[in-house]
Parts: structure tokens; sequence; C-alpha cells
């Protein structure tokens, strides 16, 4: 054993198996806590603690970050499975002589590359067992892979997705992975060799309308919370950002959207107690309540949009569609 893997089995503050065990029950959905999947989290959460005391790295992670970004047995809508026993056994070897957490997290995601590509699935998302199976997966489905695949050998990781492309069709999801210097982005169906993104990435992501992560917690301040999952506003870390705030009373939510598949498509909304966004730089249209009313705003780096009731007009071409007229 690693003098650091000694020194992490004598912290005092190192998560132990009833802690992780309770946090992972009261941040999962309902849905994962039937008595049949029971054994699924117990086994889940014994083999994660085991990887975080076997790995050189296990003491630098922090007990945040690995409730949070090892331990979930899900990362998505994918079905719950006993992934983590078959993967703990085949990649603890692979990543045992690894200088560190970066060249460990190239070594599986290496793996993941060399047993899986991208192909188009179905609406739903399959298991990562499913995508080793079958060698093909989405780009979500892939990402839970690589996922799966890091958290099995103790590497904190976070999906990171943007709901539509700003410049062109289709959106996107990746992961990022933990070091004690920051997130760094990661892509699939590269057979890496480092961390570095290819071009078609960077240039796409650094024009993106918005980019959020995914935590399995409740984090303050957080774009959006979805059950037990927080949505993190991390657009900056990609793109140069303005933003855009509201003022007065609109009614309900005013929706950002973005043309995408020849259609508008929301990417996030103001809501109220949420009067501010950061965005990418670009062309938004903004619709709120009935009649809709809309207004088409320009992001620029650095400067902030601000917008009122008044400001909007009607939905140009249909201002009285489905509208009754008046007697």
């Amino acid at each position: 054993m690693t003098i650091v893997s000694i020194l992490f089995l004598l912290l005092p503050s190192a998560v132990q198996f009833d802690d992780a065990l309770e946090f992972l029950s009261d941040n999962s959905p309902l849905c994962d806590l039937v008595p049949a999947y029971a054994e699924i989290l117990s086994e889940n959460v014994r083999l994660a603690l085991l990887a975080r005391g076997q790995v050189s790295w296990g003491a630098l992670v922090p007990d945040s970050v690995f409730l949070d970004y090892v331990l979930p047995v899900r990362v998505s809508q994918e079905p719950v499975t006993d992934w983590r026993p078959q993967f703990f056994a085949e990649l603890l070897p692979l990543v045992a002589d690894a200088p560190g957490i970066e060249a460990a997290a190239v070594r599986v995601l290496a793996w993941c590359d060399a047993n899986a590509d991208f192909m188009q699935t179905q609406r739903r998302d399959q298991s990562p067992l499913v995508t080793l199976a079958s060698g093909t997966g989405r780009c979500e489905e892939l990402t839970i892979l690589q996922m799966d695949a890091l958290r099995s050998v103790c590497i904190p990781c976070r999906q990171v997705y943007t709901p539509w492309w700003m410049t062109c069709d289709n959106n996107h999801a990746w992961t990022e992975v933990w070091t004690p210097e920051g997130w760094v982005a990661t892509e699939s169906g590269l057979g890496v060799d480092s961390l570095d993104q290819p071009t078609w990435f960077s240039t796409n992501a650094s024009r993106s309308a918005v980019v959020v992560a995914v935590v399995q917690d409740s984090v303050p301040g957080a774009l959006l919370r979805r059950g037990h999952a927080s949505l993190l506003n991390i657009t900056s870390n990609y793109a140069d950002t303005g933003f855009i705030r509201t003022e007065g009373s609109f009614g309900g939510p005013v929706y950002v959207s973005i043309v995408n598949w020849g259609a508008l498509r929301p990417v996030t909304r103001l809501v109220p107690g949420v009067d501010s966004l950061e965005l990418g730089c670009g062309t938004y249209m903004l619709s709120w309540g009935w009649p809709v009313s809309c207004l088409t705003v320009e992001v620029t780096a650095g400067e902030t949009v601000v917008v009122t009731p008044v400001d909007g007009g009607p939905l140009p071409g249909s201002t009285m569609l489905n509208v009754e007229e008046e007697h």
C-alpha cells in the first residue's frame, strides 16, 4: 500500500460506509431506493470506498467531491445497474501504476474509446454495460460509460452538456474530470493520449449559448434543480459571456431561445427569484406570457442587457394565433 493510501486511512474526515450510504440515499430519486436496488447501492458504496483507499490519489479527493462526483450510482436517466464491480475489477489494474489522477484518467478514457464508438441509438439512455457490450452509444451514453469507468477507480467526474449548439444543429454532452488544479473537459471517441480538446469541440464550445454541469446534490445558486440534481451554469469556463437581466413583473417565466433544427429551442429561462442569467455571446429570442410577447436581444461580452415587460411585442406573423376575439 502506498504512503498516500495509508494517509487516507488515517484521515479522521474520511467518509465511512454508513455516511456514504446515507448520502446516496438522501440524494437519489425515490425510484432508486426500492428494495430491489438495495444490494446494488450497498455494493456501489463499498467498492467506491475500496477504490478510494487503493489508488494513490484517493487521499487528494476531498470528501465533498467524493460524495458528489465519485459515489453516485447513476449519471442520467439510464437504468440502475450493478456496473461498478466489473469496471473496478478491469480498470484498477490498468491505473495501478499511474503517476497521478490525470494520467489515470487518460488511460481510462482510452479504454472507453477502444471499447465503444459513437452511434445514434434510442431516446432513452442505455446502461453503461449495454454500451460496453454493444460497442456503440450516442454522446450521452458514451459519457455515462466514461463517467462510470472513471468513478470506478475514484476519479471524480461530472456530466456537462449544452442543450442546443448556438452555431449548428443538435446538442452535445461530455465529461469533465476533477483534478486538484480544477475541472478538465474531455471528449469521447478520440483514442486519447492526453486530456487536450479537439479543434471542432473547442471551437463549438467557445460559442455555446449555455453550458451546464450536473451534480447529484442540492447546490445553492444552481441554475436549475431537477429532483435531487442541480444544474450549474459553467458557460464562462468555455465561452465569452454577458448577462440578461429582467426588471418588472412578466407574469411567469421568460424563456430564452435560440434557433436549432429550424425552430426556436429554449436553452434556459428566467423565473421569479432568478432575474439574471449569464449566457454566451450571441442573439437570443426572449418570450413570455399569453398572448405571447417576444423580444430579440444581443448578448455581448461583459455587458448586461436589461429587459422589462414593455420592451416586448407580439410574436411576428402570429399575433392572433389561437387568441379568442373579444365580444
